[in-house]
Parts: structure tokens; sequence; C-alpha cells
């Protein structure tokens, strides 16, 4: 190469020719691919993934682009994979780190709600599991709900760590543990809720904090805890009540409904149930609320024995669970069956077309089995009792169906029992004792509910077991009736016979 041709490729750079380059940039891109490469280690490699999400934010820290999008997702990462693996108080630790970048706007108001509902979901959604029995929460650190570990070591060991700590031995101004240890994953999980709603309270974001407290108030309706889902109905309202806002109406509503329905409050639940039906002509709601609302309605018209109502508001549940893609749809569906079985009704209880392709879900297809044999239940009790032995525990594991089958079976037994002693005027209790396979104090109490509800007309004999029937009334005039024509036709014959003699003879 000449002398020329280096001269050509010796390139100078200016301090402007540096202007296009972006170090900031260049940093968050590195933050990104880590991120990104860190992820992929979640599946087998869980460890290590931690320390290097734990890097990242340490490489965050040092750089001057401050808190960004990739340390919040990494925190959100370190939330969930200290949960797994039990860790409460580190994950307590990431998640507080996390809304950190909530409060100051690190990240987009709606990535900050996202990434909340998520964890609060994931949280929740864990089946219980022990805390270990030397977790407590700190008093100090109550308002975030950090959780530390209480020393395990001799008593010269701690003695030390106080003196240390410059505690005081009667606990005053000491990071003193709290004294009852947590159970269970509900102990984590209510501080993980009080660290939500404070942080939220603080940063005034009051839509998300409705949303968290709604959340926190389905959780305690779950656990059946209801006097803390009463002061949270309450919480809630009075801060809606304040920003003049109802956008959370209808879904406060549903769960308020849910727990009268559960502690059987049918005043309370009838004024309610009225009021969420009126709100929900002012617009169009979502159909997950709607079909709770239509749900606990059913139950409500089912404990006042409007079966028919209930039927209604039940397939109407049915329909909006199944709007919302709702797995409980198929639960709507067999409450369907129960009222109509209930109703005694004669035809199809899920005919309607939306209900077709549920016809043969492992739930459903028992139901419309033992649908079928109750319909067909002058055939007698066999058939019934076989579909109902072969899927009990099915059928009778929903609560709702433990409450009220036995008005379906007592229905059964009364129409078998009124064909069976149909063609008599005299039956033996023991027979039919026997022919519906229960025993004969049972029968005796079908038969004077019977009678009493004027189905059967007669009377127990039973100082010797016997079911006397007399016909019913309007038989015996049917059969007089008869009898007066048959001498009419009678005695027309004989006028007859006279005449037709007499020109003969």
């Amino acid at each position: 190469m000449s002398e020329e041709d280096e001269e050509m490729y010796d390139f100078e750079y200016s301090d402007e020719d540096m202007d296009g380059y972006d170090e900031e940039e260049d940093s968050i891109v590195i933050q990104s691919n880590t991120y990104y490469e860190t992820k992929d280690l979640l599946e087998d490699r869980e460890d290590e993934a931690v320390k290097r999400f734990e890097t990242l934010l340490a490489e965050e820290a040092s750089s001057e682009t401050g808190r960004t999008e990739w340390g919040f997702r990494a925190l959100k990462q370190l939330v969930k994979l200290h949960f797994r693996a039990g860790r409460f108080r580190e994950m307590l630790e990431a998640y507080r780190r996390l809304l950190d970048y909530v409060i100051d706007a690190s990240v987009t108001r709606n990535q900050g709600e996202k990434a909340i509902n998520s964890l609060l979901e994931y949280v929740s959604a864990a089946p219980d599991v022990s805390v270990p029995p030397d977790l407590r929460l700190s008093r100090a650190a109550s308002s975030f709900g950090i959780l530390r570990r209480t020393a395990s070591t001799d008593s010269t060991t701690s003695a030390s760590s106080s003196s240390a700590n410059g505690s005081k031995s009667n606990g005053e101004g000491s990071d003193e543990v709290a004294d009852r240890p947590p159970a269970d994953i509900s102990y984590i999980l209510q501080h993980f809720y009080k660290i939500t709603l404070d942080v939220l309270e603080k940063a005034n974001n009051d839509r998300l904090w409705i949303k968290t407290n709604l959340k926190l108030g389905n959780w305690h309706f779950h656990r059946g805890e209801y006097t803390k889902l009463a002061r949270i109905v309450k919480s809630v309202r009075q801060k809606m009540e304040e920003r003049d806002d109802d956008m959370f109406l209808l879904e406060l509503l549903a769960l308020q409904i849910q727990m009268y329905t559960a502690q059987k409050n049918n005043k309370e639940l009838k004024d309610l149930y009225h009021r969420c039906i009126k709100v929900k002509k002012t617009g169009v709601l979502h159909p997950l609320n709607m079909g709770v609302i239509y749900e606990c309605g059913g139950k409500m018209y089912l404990a006042e024995g409007d079966v028919e109502k209930a039927s209604g508001d039940f397939y109407q549940a049915f329909l909006h669970f199944d709007e919302a893609g709702s797995p409980h749809r198929i639960v709507c569906l067999k409450y369907v069956i129960l009222a109509s079985m209930l109703q005694l009704a004669e035809i199809d209880p899920l005919s309607g077309v939306e209900a077709q392709p549920y016809r043969k879900h492992e739930e459903i297809a028992p139901l419309l089995e033992l649908a079928d044999a109750f319909q067909k239940r002058g055939e007698g009790m066999v058939r019934f009792e076989n579909v109902m032995r072969k899927h009990e525990h099915k059928i009778m594991s929903d609560p709702l169906f433990a409450q009220y089958f036995g008005k379906v079976v007592a229905a059964v037994r009364k129409q078998v029992l009124c064909d069976l002693v149909k063609p008599y005027t005299r039956v033996r209790i023991p027979y039919i004792s026997e022919e519906l396979h229960i025993p004969a104090p049972a029968v005796e109490d079908l038969l004077v509910s019977l009678i009493l509800d004027k189905e059967l007309e007669g009377r127990i004999d039973q100082m010797n077991q016997i079911l006397i029937l007399r016909p019913p009334t309007n038989v015996s005039r049917s059969r007089t009736h008869m009898y007066e024509n048959i001498d009419r036709w009678n005695q027309s014959l004989e006028t007859v016979s006279k005449n037709v003699t007499s020109k003969f003879f």
C-alpha cells in the first residue's frame, strides 16, 4: 500500500462525529439483553437467575440511566422466584423495591398496575404453605411487611447481637419481632396486600387502590372471613363516594351479594339483588360481575321456593360466565339441571343453543343421565337409584346439590309411590317400603305428605300398617253417571222389546 493510500484510510474523529453516540441508550440495551438472557434460565437454573437479576439491578443502580423498566421487570421475576423457593423475607423486600419504581414513576402507570395485579393474583392463587417457624414480622418494618428471621443461636449470640444493635433489654427502641409466628401463606399475603395499599394511598392512585381492595375482599370471601370483608366493603364505598365515581360499583355490589348469599341473609340479599338489576339497565357491564349477581339471585329464589325464577337466573348466569370465558359456567349449568328437576319439568333442561357444546362435559353428562332417569320416574326407582349410586360423588360434592337434592329424591319417590298404589284400595306399608327401598317410617312420612297435599285420598291404619285408599270424588261421580246411563239404556231396550213382541203375538 502506498503512502497516499495510507493517508486515504487515516481517518480523524472529531467531537462532532461522536454526537450520535448515546451511552445511556447503550446501557439500556445491555440491561435488556441481560434480562432476556437471564429469563431463559428460569426453568432449570433458578439460583443462577436470582444472582444475575441482582447483578442487573446493581449495574442499573451504578449507571447514569437511573431506574429503568428492565430493573422493574427483574424485580418482578425476583418476587416470583423467592416466593416459589419459600424465601418470603426476600420476596417482600423485592416487592418493596419494585413498588419504589411505581412511586417515583420510573415506569408508566399502566406498567405499574399490570405488574401489581399480576403479582397479587400470582401470590393469591398459591395454595397454603407452611412458613418457617423462625419467620416473624419486624415491627419496625411492618409498614412494608418486611420479614426477618429471628436468631436461632444460643442466648450468648442473641445477647451480643442485641448489644451490637444498641437495643435495650426491655425491648424499647429495638427492632423486636412480632409475638405470633405466621401459620401459613395467608399471613404473608395479608402483608403483601398491606404493602400495596399503603404505597397506592401515598401515590394517590385511588383507582388501583379500589381494585386492590376488591381483590383482597374477594380473597377474604373465599376464606369465609366476612367481618374483614365487611370492613373492606365499607372503606371502598367511602372512597368511591369521595371520588364521586361509580366505575367499580357493580363489582363492589357483586362482592357484597356473594357475602350475603354465603351468610344466608336473604333480606339484605333481596334488596341488593334488585339494586344490581337496576344498575345493569344503566349501561354495558362486565359479564363476569353479572354472572355472579345472577347466580346469587338464583340461589336466593331457590331458598324462597320460586324454582322457576331460580332456573331462569341460573341460565342467565351461565350465559354471562360463558361470555366472560369463565369455567364457572359449568357450575351454573349444573344448577339449571337441579332447578329443572325441582320443577318436575318433563323437558330437556339444556335445550338452549348456548348449552349444547357442554352436554358431554364430564360434570354435565352424569347430571343429564340423572335428569333423564328422573323424567322417567314412572318406570320405578331402580334406574334412578343406579344412576345416583354411579355418580354420587360428582353430584353430591357440590354444596347446593347436597342442600336441595333430598327434595329431588322425595319427588321421585312420591311419583313412584302414587303409581304403585293406584290400582288398589288397600296396600300394606311394608310392601311399599320394599318397592321404594326405604324404611317403613319414611314411607309413612311420604304418605302423610301426599295425603295432606291431596295427591292421595285415603288414610293410614298405623296399627295394621295398611294404607286404605278411597276413590277420588270426581271418579265416584263419573261412575254414578255411567250407571244411570246404563239403566236408562236398559229401560229403553225393554220398551223396544215389548213393542216388538206385541206386534207378533
